[in-house]
């Protein structure tokens, strides 16, 4: 679990820098179109197919966890897990809330470890599923985290954003991306973290 002090000071001083590129409002449900989108049941996505002996990972809303069996769920919405979900489905539940706008240094260490635990899961062949309320944000960018994290690829917004968005929404604009500044900051998190795995940090 990541709690090293260096490592929240690392974090702490690059969001500084990176915290005032982007304004921020809560994405609001203001007509009935939208919401009656949002009532309706949605299939989770699959984000990343594993490779042989490994895990599934998946990415939707908290509402349609119920379509998950077996495995890890990761949730960072306010909406409540189902009733009986983990008894029900055989399923692990983790929840963290997170804003899709800024959230403090010390949330940021709570995702890192809940992204290495999926992660972790996904190489020893268990299936994960990440989730929030809308399905567009927080699961999202969570999900292309441990997909980053695993492929030690770049986590890109024109990419990745896109990929694994969530299309059900794609009526409401064009390509309804994730929150920038939740991805933004998320990706610092990510890129600290692997220079403090790979010993540069203290370089």
């Amino acid at each position: 679990m990541v709690t090293l002090n260096g490592l929240t000071w690392r974090i702490r001083r690059i969001f500084r820098h990176v915290g005032n590129r982007f304004d921020f409002e809560d994405d609001g449900y203001d007509d009935r179109a939208t919401f009656d989108r949002f009532e309706r049941r949605q299939p989770i996505r699959m984000a990343r197919r594993g490779n042989i002996g490994e895990g599934d990972l998946y990415v939707g809303r908290i509402h349609d966890a119920g379509q998950f069996r077996d495995g890890l769920v990761l949730h960072f919405g306010h909406d409540a897990v189902p009733l009986d979900l983990e008894k029900r489905n055989n399923v692990v539940v983790r929840r963290h809330i997170m804003s899709d706008g800024s959230n403090p240094v010390q949330d940021w260490l709570t995702w890192l470890a809940l992204i290495q635990l999926g992660a972790e899961c996904i190489r020893r062949g268990t299936n994960v599923l990440c989730t929030c309320d809308a399905g567009v944000s927080r699961s999202t960018t969570s999900a292309a985290s441990i997909v980053a994290y695993i492929e030690d690829i770049p986590m890109n917004y024109h990419t990745l954003a896109r990929e694994l968005r969530n299309k059900e929404w794609d009526g409401v604009s064009r390509e309804f991306l994730a929150s920038e500044r939740l991805w933004s900051e998320a990706r610092v998190a990510l890129d600290v973290l692997r220079e403090w795995e790979s010993g540069e940090a203290g370089a």
